[in-house]
């Protein structure tokens, strides 16, 4: 019963950090869609562009493609087409990102691959290790009957 309480209270102090960062975090670091539902709003706000392909360049931007969006990006130097960037900038009311500095990740699809094929790994051996340790025991996983835990009963012989 006291693992069953620890678990509850547990549970409950993560649903509320969770609730707590969930109202506050995204005024501070709105996403871009955020930035793009009220430009006047996040204005000035710092936004950070994950890995995402360059689909053109020309002097002083480029455009990537984050989702289904094309973005503008303001920087004064730019990536090759192709490639695929990480920004980071501020948001304009004009809905591009003024760049303050990017990369480019030139290995972007092999380290997307290995940290899926890392995660899928992972689950394997966390699910390996709950089989193997909750698999045998009587009552961890199965419902024990409550009769059957009682005092060998005696036979019927009468001895």
């Amino acid at each position: 019963m006291k693992r069953i309480a620890f678990a509850a209270a547990a549970l409950a102090i993560f649903a509320a950090v969770c609730w707590d960062a969930s109202r506050r975090l995204p005024e501070e670091n709105p996403s871009i869609p955020m930035c793009f539902a009220d430009p006047q709003k996040y204005a000035g706000k710092q936004v950070w562009i994950n890995s995402s392909p360059v689909l053109s360049a020309e002097a002083g931007s480029f455009d990537v493609r984050y989702w289904d969006r094309r973005i503008r990006i303001l920087a004064p130097f730019q990536p090759p087409v192709g490639t695929h960037v990480m920004v980071f900038g501020t948001f304009q009311a004009d809905q591009t990102v003024l760049s303050t500095r990017w990369l480019e990740e030139s290995q972007f699809l092999l380290k997307r691959r290995g940290a899926q094929v890392v995660s899928l790994i992972v689950l394997a051996a966390v699910l390996l290790v709950f089989r193997r340790t909750f698999a045998w025991r009587d009552g961890a996983i199965h419902v024990r009957d409550p009769h059957s835990a009682a005092a060998p009963q005696k036979p019927l012989d009468g001895n």
